[in-house]
């Protein structure tokens, strides 16, 4: 199910692990009812799509799910993590399915602020993420290029990644094969929402 081509050339990462039960209690219905549609009506948000990580291949990552946060340019960031209404919003976020026990925003996400470094490619169901250290390594052949530029809140999670989006899971068996043979590690995610 191809998605549109995404019209940003700056984002937000924000990785994340929702708290233990989230799933139960209908946690991604939710994105898909309220939180998606939500960002995707802010002034501030050029694009919103939320990820789960289904498989990886050597990264490990330390978080379940991510979410694109795509804004106008680079220098978006401070009015995007600023604005008030989007604030109140992940204050109610981080009591609902904060994994911490905590409203300490860094405690339950990371934020990275990326700029694309190579031409945008149309979105699908899946995304495979190849971390790399430098956006100049090459990545899978169709895949668009990230550079993240600030870790905004925590660390840097990757420094540059690689995204090649796909309709067919079954594309990530070729990126394992490739690792298992000392190739790159990588992540497949599958969309759980989307303006579209």
């Amino acid at each position: 199910m191809s998605q549109a081509t995404g019209a940003y050339d700056a984002m937000s990462l924000i990785t994340y692990t929702p708290r233990a039960d989230s799933n139960d209690r209908g946690y991604e219905q939710w994105l898909i009812d309220v939180d998606n549609p939500f960002f995707n009506s802010s002034d501030v948000c050029v694009r919103y799509t939320n990820w789960k990580v289904i498989d990886d291949a050597g990264v490990n990552p330390g978080f379940s799910h991510f979410d694109f946060f795509g804004m106008d340019d680079r220098d978006s960031g401070d009015k995007v993590w600023s604005d008030e209404k989007l604030s109140e919003f992940r204050v109610e976020w981080r009591k609902l399915w904060g994994a911490a026990e905590t409203l300490d925003p860094t405690a339950n996400s990371i934020v990275n602020l990326c700029e694309r470094v190579r031409e945008p490619q149309t979105e699908a169901t899946y995304v495979i993420v190849t971390p790399v250290d430098s956006p100049s390594t090459p990545g899978p052949e169709g895949s668009e290029t990230w550079n993240t530029y600030n870790a905004y809140r925590g660390d840097v999670v990757f420094p540059a990644f690689h995204l090649k989006y796909t309709d067919d899971p079954g594309d990530f068996e070729t990126v394992k094969s490739a690792h298992a043979a000392g190739g790159p590690a990588a992540i497949l995610a599958v969309l759980l929402a989307g303006p579209d």
